[in-house]
């Protein structure tokens, strides 16, 4: 058996590209791609006649992009969000594509401006804005930079859509005290008529996606039905129209109308896969289009026949096409990048389920080392994924891959709290984080244990953001179970957490507070389920990794935690390291990950 075959460097060298997004006049592309001599992202324009692409940015975008494109009518200018060091209190500014000059458009560094569409008459962008407390939607004056303010809710203002001519915009927002409601608003774009128009019951979330071309329809998606479903508003009759069949299991996302309106482009997310769907709309027959199997994305349409679509599964990473209806065909328009890696070394994953303590089947993707030969035995480490409304799927998994070339079975958990597999499973660690789901997390340890190919004793934990918060209290609640962790950018401190996201990022306080309750009515669950809590009865050796301005899970999360350990007598440097880094809440920094593989390589060979 071969081990230690794919490079480390080369592996972090691997270029990505994302945020596609088509000009207004349908004849550029614009992306974000670190395929540059330095490993910096760079913004990249592709025309769709000729297929060739330029890089039109020079360093003037951040280390580590966290919000899309959005194009202004001139077809030449781009907007993007940049903030200071990965802080998220991002303003916007606009690159000209030809010219490369750059205009920084708001300027207020204690707030998060996101750009959401540009009005057809060339004035106006629309934007959502925490400057005045909750995220927001505003107009921004292209030629004044005044914004004026649109949304006056308590609560944020969620996904939000401008009308193809500019006339209406389509929101969600939430004006009921159950935290789980979000219903479709649509407003006139000059401030007047704001009126809700889709609510359907208490506890159901409804979001936009698209307008038709016409502006009489709205495509949404709710999860009233138990899980995400696709539907289509109609704004002169008041019905909405479910295409989808809203069956557990099956959640589908609309992603755009076809330019004729005559198809609506989904997602359709099954066991971790997406697969893009059409649905005819005037019969309503849907269309399963025929791409490799893994996941799928994309969406902006090209012609009423052609659209992009990026792919990737496993063991081949991302690929952008251009999907031709008419012929049922894909041509490639940005490659994959393997480097100097042969791509034939990456391995797949078992996809599975392992009972929890309740009998539960937990899904899960676990990797083992390449050709390993009968009887075995490796050590093992569980990746806990972030979020927790989010899920492991089908897709490339560098750090999977880097784990069993050296050696290690990596179980990767979509536990309770997981999206894809229902409300119910979504809903299930609502006010019980390190709960049932850290049960999950403890009983996929105990499959491992009964794996042939596991050293019983020899089992890690690590994951990022609330992966990392499950590190933590899997560690000290559980610790005789782990022999290292690694948590990265995580929490643990919820009292902590909420008060400084109220202060940093009032829409992460607000779906925090979704998710566990009350500061005050809640206290003693949300001390018994912090880490810090815990913190003396740690066992395993820890590498605590942190962004030095995280604003999502700030720095004190990390140095609240180690000076709990040294409390307890855990001395640095014997029971535990500490790197701290100066980003934000992780960051794309080549040097910086590679520094970070390294180190957790290095850990787990020591300890495991």
């Amino acid at each position: 058996m071969a081990l230690n075959q794919i490079d480390l460097t080369a592996l972090v060298n691997l270029s990505s590209s994302f945020g596609d997004r088509l000009s207004h006049d349908k004849c550029t592309i614009a992306y974000l791609s670190n395929r540059t001599t330095t490993g910096r992202f760079e913004m990249f324009v592709t025309d769709v006649a000729t297929r060739a692409s330029k890089r039109v940015s020079d360093g003037q975008l951040p280390a580590t992009p966290r919000s899309g494109l959005v194009w202004l009518r001139d077809h030449r200018s781009v907007v993007y969000g940049k903030d200071a060091s990965g802080n998220e209190q991002a303003d916007l500014y606009s690159l000209d594509t030809q010219s490369g000059e750059v205009r920084q458009l708001t300027n207020l560094e204690t707030s998060q401006d996101i750009a959401v569409a540009a009005h057809p008459d060339g004035e106006r962008l629309l934007v959502l804005s925490s400057r005045t407390g909750q995220m927001q939607l505003h107009w921004l004056n292209l030629q004044t930079l005044e914004l004026q303010q649109l949304t006056h809710f308590k609560n944020p203002v969620g996904v939000a859509h401008l009308s193809a001519d500019g006339a209406r915009i389509a929101f969600s927002a939430n004006e009921s005290d159950e935290p789980k409601n979000m219903d479709l608003y649509v407003m006139d774009s000059d401030d007047t008529g704001q009126q809700r128009h889709v609510t359907l019951e208490a506890e159901c979330m409804v979001f936009a996606a698209d307008w038709s071309a016409d502006g009489h329809r709205i495509a949404l998606y709710a999860d009233a039905s138990g899980e995400w479903r696709t539907g289509v508003y109609d704004l002169e009759t008041g019905d909405v129209r479910w295409l989808s069949v809203g069956r557990v299991g099956v959640a589908e996302f609309p992603v755009a109308f076809s330019p004729d309106s005559q198809w609506l482009l989904c997602l359709r997310d099954v066991e971790a896969s997406y697969t893009p769907v059409l649905y005819d709309l005037d019969s309503g027959a849907e269309r399963v289009l025929e791409v490799p199997a893994g996941i799928a994305d994309g969406g902006e349409w090209l012609s009423d026949t052609r659209f992009l679509i990026y792919t990737e599964s496993p063991t081949s990473r991302g690929t952008m096409s251009v999907y031709d209806l008419e012929t049922d065909t894909a041509t490639t328009l940005r490659e994959a990048d393997y480097g100097s890696i042969d791509p034939a070394l990456f391995v797949a994953p078992e996809y599975l389920r392992y009972p929890s303590f309740d009998g539960a089947g937990v899904p899960a993707f676990v990797y083992t080392p390449r050709d390993a030969e009968l009887g075995q035995r490796f050590p093992a480490v569980v990746v806990a994924h972030g979020g927790p409304t989010a899920h492991y799927v089908h897709g490339f998994e560098s750090e999977a891959q880097l784990l069993a070339d050296r050696g290690y079975v990596v179980l990767m958990p979509n536990i309770r709290g997981s999206t894809g597999y229902g409300n119910a499973w979504r809903d299930a660690n609502i006010k019980d984080w390190g709960g049932a789901d850290l049960q999950d997390i403890v009983h996929g340890v105990q499959y491992l244990q009964f794996r042939e190919d596991v050293i019983p004793d020899r089992v890690a934990i690590t994951g990022g953001s609330f992966g990392g918060y499950m590190t933590y209290i899997a560690a000290t609640k559980h610790p005789a179970l782990f022999k290292v962790a690694i948590p990265i950018i995580g929490i643990t401190d919820l009292h902590q957490l909420y008060e400084d996201n109220k202060r940093l990022l009032p829409a992460l306080a607000y779906y925090f507070q979704r998710m566990m309750g009350d500061p005050v009515a809640d206290a003693p669950l949300w001390r018994e389920r912090s880490a810090v809590t815990h913190a003396h009865q740690l066992q395993a050796k820890m590498l605590v990794i942190h962004g030095r301005n995280d604003p999502r899970c700030p720095l004190n999360q990390a140095t609240g935690f180690i000076e709990k350990l040294e409390a307890a007598g855990k001395v640095q440097g014997k029971d535990f390291e500490v790197e701290i880094f100066d980003e934000g809440h992780g960051s794309a920094d080549r040097a910086l990950r590679k520094r970070h593989w390294r180190m957790m390589l290095d850990y787990l060979e020591q300890h495991l």
